[in-house]
């Protein structure tokens, strides 16, 4: 159950990593194309070369980190967190009581140090 539920994080993880490289992608390239901004780089400017790739592999690799390294450990994180406290809530040490009991001389020292009324 742990194997397909690391699984099925894997592969949402991994569509929503080209979900988010998509969008990305195609917001950059509009403002890149808008008003000949290509054109100007391009031509312009010769200490660029291929802007396009460079930002297609630059949002490839920050999706991939965000969406992969980051969001897969944050959507894991509750399930891990609620399989502990279930190992832990049905462990027989807790149900039994931490307190240990007094032993009879402490037991006079208490009695001893109560004010009577």
């Amino acid at each position: 159950m742990i194997l397909q539920t690391l699984a099925g994080i894997r592969a949402v993880t991994s569509i929503l990593s080209l979900k988010c490289r998509q969008l990305c992608d195609y917001a950059l390239h509009r403002l890149y194309f808008k008003r000949q901004a290509f054109f100007k780089l391009n031509t312009i400017s010769n200490n660029v070369d291929n802007p396009d790739q460079r930002m297609t592999q630059d949002v490839e690799k920050c999706t991939r980190i965000l969406c992969t390294d980051i969001l897969g450990p944050v959507m894991i994180a509750p399930f891990i967190i609620g399989y502990y406290t279930y190992l832990t809530y049905t462990s027989p040490l807790a149900n039994e009581s931490l307190s240990t009991p007094l032993e009879e001389d402490e037991e006079d020292a208490i009695k001893e140090a109560e004010i009577p009324l």
